[in-house]
């Protein structure tokens, strides 16, 4: 994958209008506590869990706040980019990874790829 395969999956949220911040029950929705997701095809809600034993499901409904249907449905939304340029290696990791290199800690079979990012 490079650079140019990541999206801004926030900003196309917030043109779209979805509401992802709280669930049902008025409780913050926070992605990296989720365990388990379940979608159901035509619902605009889905469930979540935060823990394997859970036994209820926590239920957050992603129905547009801002915007009518309407409007979504006549406006074309564009996905942008996360990234315009690749990311730089900085003069130490370079340094190091050419360490690594002539050490043959990294395998020789490796030394044109690493060469052609480090330039």
């Amino acid at each position: 994958m490079s650079f140019e395969s990541f999206f801004d999956i926030k900003s196309l949220s917030d043109d779209m209008g979805l509401n992802i911040n709280k669930n049902t029950d008025g409780d913050e929705f926070k992605i990296n506590v989720v365990k388990i997701l379940q979608f159901k095809k035509g619902e605009e809600e889905f469930c979540y869990k935060t823990s394997y034993k859970q036994k209820e499901w926590y239920r957050l409904n992603f129905r547009q706040r801002k915007r009518s249907k309407k409007d979504l449905i006549n406006k074309n939304v564009i996905i942008k980019k996360a990234y315009c340029n690749p990311f730089q290696l900085s003069d130490n990791k370079k340094r190091d990874l050419l360490s690594l290199l002539n050490t043959n800690l990294i395998p020789a079979f490796y030394k044109p790829y690493f060469e052609s990012i480090l330039q």
